[in-house]
This record gives C-alpha cells, structure tokens and sequence, in this order.
C-alpha cells in the first residue's frame, strides 16, 4: 500500500513524507488508500498485501508485522532511494526520516479507526528482519503459512 501513497505523492509532484504529512489534515488520502485495499481484498484470493493496516482491512489473513532496527532500515533506504521519497545525504539523515514516520502514521490510524498498528499483539508473527535476508523472511512467512 506504500506504492500506492507513492504514486498519489508522484501524481501531485511531491515525495511520500509530504503527502503523509497532508494526509493528517485531508482524510481523503487515506480514504482513497483504504478503499483500494478493501477493493483488493474483496476481489482478490491468495495474496499477499504489503500494508500498515492490512491487518485491520483483511480479518481472514496471516497477519504479519515485520520490524527492523532503526539503523538498518536507514542503511536500507539509503542504499535504494526510490523516486517517490526525499533524497537524502547519509544514513543517518535516511534513519531520522524513517524514524518519524511510525508516530504520524499512528496518529492518523488512532484519529479514523481508533487502533495502533505498533500493537503487536494484533498480528499472528511478528519477525525481526534486522539480520535477515528477503529469502529468509519469506521462508518464515511460507512457513506460517503451511502452519
């Protein structure tokens, strides 16, 4: 679903961080982003939806939170800057952006929907990706799934 904020933010000349910032005073953005996702769900069977509220979209799923440390997604980003984000100089700058992301996000999700996706008893599993290989996490998610 972040591509998707991404494409709204590209669509109107601006990078992901400023369309979450206008998103806490216009509803109408995450309205737009929640409805795709419910279409989605709705219309679509075996699939996987990378989303900070699937878990609340989508009750009939393997609900998964994946974490990292701070640090490494800073390096992570850093590493792969997509068009749709602001540039950024360091690792650290990357981290500091990252890092502030989470608060104004649940914020929002508080604010329309009256829940916290940082909660992590909501999920079925919850992994650390901080040491771990995209191979590796989804070897872990297929192998919650098979369970």
């Amino acid at each position: 679903m972040g591509d998707f904020y991404g494409e709204i933010a590209m669509a109107r000349g601006i990078t992901i961080d400023e369309i979450l910032n206008l998103a806490k005073t216009d509803a109408s953005i995450d309205k737009t982003i929640d409805e795709r996702q419910k279409n989605i769900s709705k219309n679509e069977d075996n699939i996987i939806i990378d989303s900070v509220l699937g878990f609340h979209f989508i009750p009939n799923s393997l609900k998964v939170f994946i974490d990292v440390d701070p640090k490494i997604a800073g390096e992570r980003v850093f590493k792969d800057q997509r068009p749709d984000e602001p540039r950024v100089s360091s690792i650290e700058e990357a981290t500091e952006m990252l890092m502030s992301r989470p608060k104004i996000n649940d914020e929002r999700y508080k604010k329309y929907y009256g829940i916290s996706y940082m909660d992590r008893s909501q999920y079925d599993l919850v992994i650390d990706s901080s040491n771990m290989t995209p191979e590796e996490v989804a070897d872990k998610i297929i192998e919650a799934i098979k369970k």
